[in-house]
């Protein structure tokens, strides 16, 4: 039997999702570019908002963890990625390893743990210096954050 009334939460909580994750993008885009082809850093953010809006309560939902690790990520990953261009092969994939190692380090370290933000670190620095690529990193989480903040109250953990 369906559960009508947690069907209805479903629907509500992944359409917010989907409507802000669909907003952000679009905005984005226009503003900065080619955002959607930029699969791995879509990935994140796409991670970040299922965390956000399917599990709001939790601590990864936490906006500390959310704005902090992706913050770090995007700090740690920046000076990998200003050489990751000049290598390639095996010293390419060390780079992007160092710096996804690096970044979950520093998140546990400070208490800002988002494993979402892991994929941020990685893209930064398989796509190289970008900052249309952080700029986009930036306002989506910050996009995603504030729907979060205003709905979480009525929102409920789906898992």
């Amino acid at each position: 039997m369906i559960d009508i009334a947690k069907m209805r939460l479903y629907m509500t909580q992944i359409g917010l999702a989907t409507l802000t994750l669909a907003l952000t993008i679009w905005a984005a885009d226009l503003i900065t570019g080619s955002i959607a082809s930029r699969a791995v850093v879509v990935g994140a953010i796409a991670s970040t908002a299922f965390i956000l809006f399917i599990s709001p309560h939790s601590n990864t939902a936490r906006h500390r963890h959310v704005i902090g690790g992706h913050l770090v990520s995007i700090a740690i990953a920046l000076p990998f990625a200003l050489f990751a261009n000049s290598v390639s092969g095996v010293a390419f994939s060390f780079y992007i390893a160092i710096a996804v190692g690096l970044s979950m380090l520093a998140m546990a370290a400070i208490n800002t743990e988002h494993p979402p933000a892991a994929g941020t670190a990685f893209a930064i620095v398989a796509h190289g210096v970008s900052f249309s690529l952080v700029f986009f990193v930036l306002i989506a989480i910050g996009s995603l954050v504030v729907v979060h903040s205003i709905f979480r109250r009525w929102m409920k953990d789906l898992y």
